[in-house]
């Protein structure tokens, strides 16, 4: 005998949808997400950024336990736009205050690790290439308007 074609497993499939389906686990519209990232902007997308901001918060805190060049290493290439990312492929977030909140974090950590208070030219050199002479740090709302 030969095996269905289509199977359907009933505990892992869910629909996003005002009302209820047979055989399928509903998810209001405002607590639907996709690996991870919230598909529309409601609370959902709310409260994803607000986590990216708090986990950003933490790490930062977290990073003056580090040598200054260790702690601005991990913060360019792991806790800052690297981290957020993901989030801004997936999700309608333009605009969203929770991204000029999250970059907001990230100057406040270079500041610490630097024990410099960057200036907002200064803030702006910071976030070009190395090469150009900057420090090559990513910020999300910058990043989120080019694409």
């Amino acid at each position: 005998m030969r095996p269905s074609l289509i199977s359907h497993n009933a505990s892992k499939s869910e629909i996003i949808c005002r009302g209820s389906t047979p055989g399928f686990s509903s998810l209001a519209p405002d607590e639907a997400h996709l690996l991870g990232a919230p598909v529309f902007t409601d609370k959902m997308m709310d409260t994803a950024l607000a986590n990216r901001c708090t986990e950003l918060n933490t790490a930062v805190g977290r990073l003056s336990l580090l040598s200054a060049h260790d702690a601005l290493i991990l913060l360019k290439t792991s806790f800052s736009a690297p981290k957020m990312m993901h989030t801004m492929r997936c999700s309608p977030c333009a605009n969203h205050p929770a991204l000029a909140e999250y970059d907001n974090l990230v100057r406040t950590g270079i500041c610490a690790i630097t024990n410099l208070d960057l200036s907002d030219l200064q803030w702006l050199q910071a976030s070009i290439p190395v090469k150009e002479g900057g420090l090559e740090v990513r910020r999300v709302l910058r990043w989120h308007h080019l694409f």
